[in-house]
């Protein structure tokens, strides 16, 4: 039942929309290389629902509003730029209110993006890099989870993890992880060839997320 729902989120994961906007943020001159994008946490990330919107206020260079739910509160912001970066999708832009540039997770902005002002009502600067700026910027800690692989399953998680011991039917592993969504999505993705064994709550947001798609 397991991987029957996992098969199902696939499928679920993958929809015309993302390529859409992706195909838009190449129209923009934005450069989006679909065969070395990750399409399966690109078209799951709840966030790329946010991105065509965006982007058409990148191009008339107007400002956005939007609320935030990491602050509790709307925001203000001159959008420079829309990255997809370890699974999810990020705003770069002037934050207007501290007056100073953030980055804004997409998959947390709540509710509906309105464009302010008129057009030309700023620039970005030159040279500006939005993938090197969010390099630079990036701030995250590591963390290990421990799990269980059948054999000859899972390669891509194997071959970034380390093998830790076997039985007959399992072989355990430790795999070094910085984002836990990014992780259950992973996972997700290999059905009952995986198992959790720790951390106690991303074993029970891979659960969550099965008995929820089986359940629809």
């Amino acid at each position: 039942m397991l991987g029957i729902a996992a098969s199902l989120w696939r499928d679920q994961a993958f929809g015309d929309f993302s390529k859409a906007a992706l195909r838009r943020m190449q129209s923009l001159g934005i450069e989006t290389d679909f065969e070395q994008l990750d399409f399966i946490n690109a078209k799951s990330d709840p966030g790329i629902f946010f991105v065509e919107e965006i982007n058409h206020a990148i191009e008339e260079k107007r400002k956005i509003s939007f609320p935030y739910r990491m602050e509790n509160e709307h925001r203000l912001v001159a959008p420079y730029a829309t990255v997809f970066y370890k699974g999810f999708w990020y705003l770069i832009g002037f934050d207007e209110d501290r007056r100073d540039l953030r980055i804004f997770k997409l998959n947390r902005i709540d509710g509906k993006i309105a464009r302010k002002g008129k057009s030309g009502s700023y620039e970005i600067p030159d040279g500006f890099s939005a993938e090197e700026y969010l390099k630079s910027n990036w701030r995250e800690e590591a963390f290990q989870a421990k799990i269980a692989i059948r054999p000859d399953r899972a390669f891509d998680l194997r071959n970034r993890a380390t093998f830790l011991e076997k039985d007959d039917e399992w072989e355990i592993h430790l795999l070094e992880y910085r984002s836990e969504e990014s992780l259950v999505k992973d996972l997700l993705m290999f059905g009952d060839s995986v198992m959790v064994i720790d951390p106690p709550q991303i074993r029970q947001k891979v659960i969550t997320r099965l008995t929820e798609v089986i359940n629809d």
